[in-house]
């Protein structure tokens, strides 16, 4: 909406051939909220089930045959709403909506997305929304022709969106694929972890939003090994070096990224602090990324997270790790070659991931 102008109901960006205000209503107004129902007394068929996280199964009859937005009623997704355009069945920890004429339900669910569903939780246990709360939220509304527009132009960032995850997760597969022949390829040595790195933990670290340094720790460590900002000090106490290799002991995520290794790729940035293990090695001819590649790949991360212990919270001790033994190949330039692929390969997925700005783009319009 309009901020300059203090106009409620004139937004900021728009296609400029329109020049109404969009109309203040509530969700009733242009939709109704309609509940799902239980589908177990239904055979297997063709039409989608859906609950809060999407579609589980399929059956031989369908709730709803209209284009429509869904939103949660209950469960941890509430806040994920969904769009359907063909026939369907949705449980009812859902619901689905059926729009008022002269509404587009694209745009309907669009708008959704735009709603911080957790914020009207209305329960202390499992996260749940009434119908009549749905259903009083006001919505400034737009007329027909302008929604389709919107949803012209949004669909086209969502198709642009779809083909940049797909390129990630390519390449994604190409560093797998990577660090699984770094596991075989020309292994000339074997030496345990404890002989092969200097190991050193760290306490929590006090937070700084505005911070000049780079928290790494359990939360900023994805599971393919990439960092993960959002977390900043000013506590230089143990400041990382180029060449590190920082590697989860703990995990609350179901083991995901528990034993994979983050590269360091730059001195004076990182922060170590809780959860973690730094390891550094102690031959500074051998080349650290190699290494990281090699712990990283599928048959010593799978070896490695046999010796994680706990349920709830997984866990691998200081005394397991040093035991654990790595076939390497002691020749340098092999390493560097590796290395330098596995770098080439990274900075391509750098700027695939920074063309993922259509995210907040999306979420600016």
């Amino acid at each position: 909406m309009d901020k300059k102008n203090k106009n409620p109901n004139v937004p900021n960006l728009r296609f400029p051939l329109y020049k109404n205000k969009w109309e203040c209503k509530k969700i009733k107004d242009i939709l109704k909220i309609c509940h799902g129902k239980d589908y177990k007394h239904l055979e297997s068929g063709k039409y989608p089930v859906l609950g809060t996280s999407g579609i589980f199964t399929y059956v031989n009859q369908y709730l709803c045959d209209w284009p429509c937005a869904l939103i949660g009623r209950k469960g941890a997704s509430l806040d994920k709403p969904h769009y359907m355009n063909s026939p369907f069945w949705c449980v009812d920890t859902l619901y689905y909506s059926k729009p008022v004429k002269n509404n587009n339900p694209k745009w309907q669910y669009y708008f959704f997305q735009t709603i911080n569903w957790m914020k009207m939780n209305e329960s202390s246990g499992i996260p749940s929304l009434r119908a009549s709360t749905i259903e009083n939220i006001d919505v400034f509304v737009p007329s027909y022709q302008e929604q389709s527009n919107i949803v012209e132009f949004l669909d086209k960032i969502e198709q642009r969106i779809e083909t940049q995850i797909k390129i990630i997760s390519s390449i994604e597969s190409q560093i797998k694929s990577i660090n699984n022949h770094v596991a075989f390829d020309s292994a000339t040595n074997e030496l345990s972890i404890g002989n092969l790195f200097d190991i050193k933990t760290n306490s929590k670290i006090l937070e700084k939003h505005d911070g000049k340094y780079c928290i790494v720790d359990m939360g900023t460590i994805d599971s393919n090994g990439n960092y993960i900002t959002g977390k900043y000090t000013d506590d230089i106490t143990s400041i990382l070096t180029k060449g590190t290799l920082v590697m989860p002991k703990d995990d609350i995520g179901g083991g995901k990224i528990i034993c994979k290794t983050l590269y360091i790729n730059e001195s004076n940035k990182y922060v170590l602090s809780d959860h973690v293990f730094a390891l550094k090695l102690r031959n500074s001819k051998y080349n650290p990324l190699y290494f990281s590649s090699l712990i990283n790949s599928q048959y010593h991360n799978h070896n490695l997270k046999r010796l994680v212990t706990g349920s709830a919270q997984l866990g691998i001790n200081q005394e397991n790790l040093n035991k654990y033994k790595l076939r390497f190949s002691d020749c340098l330039e092999l390493q560097k070659k590796y290395s330098k692929l596995i770098q080439l390969i990274n900075e391509k997925l750098f700027i695939e991931k920074n063309c993922s700005m259509i995210y907040i783009i999306k979420k600016i319009i």
